[in-house]
């Protein structure tokens, strides 16, 4: 209690006076008495607090080891607002510092969770460290946008600038204004008032800060975006930018599979749906906190947080990024080529390059949670129905021993499919085995009377009988 009347007493003292040398005992003895106590959620916003002060006194290396000190406490804790008040920090700090790439992607990070976990006033302050970014890499119309857009957010509630921010924005507006002139300026401020929160978001997430300005870009070149590539079906694959991770790199298990159920669902998930199924039995409160951890742990092992974006509030893979999934493409080709099997066309090739995408059942050997399994059953029934089909046209062109083999394929995953049961022992006999045609219904009989209790179907039947009457197949 007496920690939290400290920090109080010094948040006051700084935002009445502007002296950080005042609010600085009061500041430093809160977060001595939280970490006493092991209080982890008032130690975050205590060090993010005497960070600032820091600031303000010229001690820069020291408040960006606090901010830095206060990100992992808040991503432990999965206090999102204290995670985005410790990046625009540790932003600040790096860009005081010269290190303009890694205040880029303190402060790109912090808008990504301010996205999630939205704050008018934090965004506002995020935007304007990102304009003092944008006129130190030499771009003063950006920094001029970001004024704007930081302008629009802090009037949606209200906010003014506070003392900690009042300097460095004041120089931010004299140096802007002084590279673009009046009209110029006024123009990128009212680019930057007219843009929505979500666009906003998009301009600093998809458009990385440039760090060497000097460098002109290549004319006609293409930057390439980060490429995605997951293998599903069978053994799990992931690479990124052609690089295979390793297994622990998304620490524990829940991380990688919130990656491939939003795989799964390119349309984006809500985190409600999230949390009913990975969560179900806890607390509204618990699940929004696992939910964002767990999602934290997503993005640092993807290293970059906009590569999962929320859009109309759902959670999605970033649909701008190149993602390659084998489950997904199995299933879009499966289903097409199925359906132009069925209209009288497809191709045996067309098939074959379909069935080699199904290298097994889809996460056969992870330890996922039970929303993959109707998932899983579905691809299997689309590679059953595939290899159904090439059989079939198999047969319709002539070549009864690949279509044996691909019936074959067939019962060694479902041994009760009748009909993959009679195609076989057609190609059988159209291949002059009638003996183990023969032999091959007999092993179909006893195998449905134990498993079933039942007799094949009439159409197998008549089969069988003709095979014994020497008949034409």
């Amino acid at each position: 209690r007496q920690a939290h009347a400290s920090l109080y007493h010094g948040m006051c003292t700084l935002a009445l006076t502007g002296d950080p040398a005042l609010a600085r005992p009061a500041v430093e003895a809160a977060a001595s008495g939280f970490e006493a106590a092991d209080d982890r959620w008032g130690l975050t916003h205590a060090c993010n607090v005497l960070g600032g002060v820091l600031l303000l006194q010229q001690q820069v290396a020291d408040a960006r080891e606090l901010y830095q000190k206060s990100t992992v406490i808040a991503r432990g804790l999965g206090d999102n607002l204290s995670l985005a008040i410790a990046l625009q920090g540790v932003g600040d700090a790096a860009r005081r510092q010269g290190d303009l790439a890694g205040a880029g992607e303190a402060l790109r990070e912090a808008i990504a969770v301010l996205r999630d976990e939205y704050d008018a006033m934090f965004m506002a302050r995020t935007l304007e460290a990102l304009a003092s970014l944008a006129v130190d890499q030499g771009d003063p119309r950006e920094a001029a946008r970001f004024l704007g857009a930081a302008q629009s957010q802090r009037e949606s509630v209200g906010a003014p600038i506070i003392e900690l921010d009042r300097v460095v924005h004041s120089e931010s507006v004299a140096s802007i204004r002084g590279h673009l002139g009046e009209k110029a300026f006024a123009a990128a401020i009212a680019d930057g008032r007219g843009l929505s929160r979500e666009q906003v978001i998009a301009l600093v997430l998809r458009k990385p800060t440039r760090v060497e300005p000097s460098v002109p870009p290549v004319a006609g070149a293409m930057v390439r975006p980060p490429a995605l590539r997951v293998l599903a079906l069978g053994p799990l694959e992931i690479h990124l930018d052609g690089t295979r991770l390793p297994g622990d790199v998304f620490r524990y298990a829940r991380p990688k599979e919130l990656l491939l159920h939003l795989l799964a669902h390119p349309e984006g998930r809500t985190r409600h749906q999230i949390g009913l199924l990975f969560w179900p039995e806890s607390s509204v409160a618990q699940v929004k906190n696992s939910f964002h951890v767990t999602m934290h742990h997503v993005r640092k092992a993807l290293g970059r947080a906009d590569w999962i974006v929320l859009d109309n509030g759902s959670y999605r893979i970033n649909p701008s990024f190149d993602v390659e999934f084998d489950a997904g493409s199995f299933e879009r080709q499966a289903t097409a080529v199925l359906r132009e099997v069925r209209a009288g066309g497809g191709s045996a090739d067309r098939l074959r390059a379909v069935l080699a995408l199904y290298r097994g059942d889809f996460l056969q050997d992870e330890g996922a949670g039970d929303w993959h399994l109707e998932l899983r059953g579905h691809l299997a029934r689309l590679f059953i129905g595939s290899l159904m089909a090439l059989g079939d046209l198999l047969v319709q062109a002539g070549d009864h021993a690949e279509a044996a083999a691909v019936y074959r394929q067939v019962l060694a995953r479902e041994d009760l499919y009748e009909e993959a049961h009679r195609g076989l022992i057609a190609c059988l006999a159209r291949t002059g085995d009638r003996v183990g045609a023969l032999r091959h219904y007999e092993q179909l009989v006893a195998l449905m009377r134990e498993e079933l209790g039942a007799e094949p179907s009439d159409e197998t039947t008549e089969l069988y009988a003709r095979l014994q009457k020497a008949e034409p197949i």
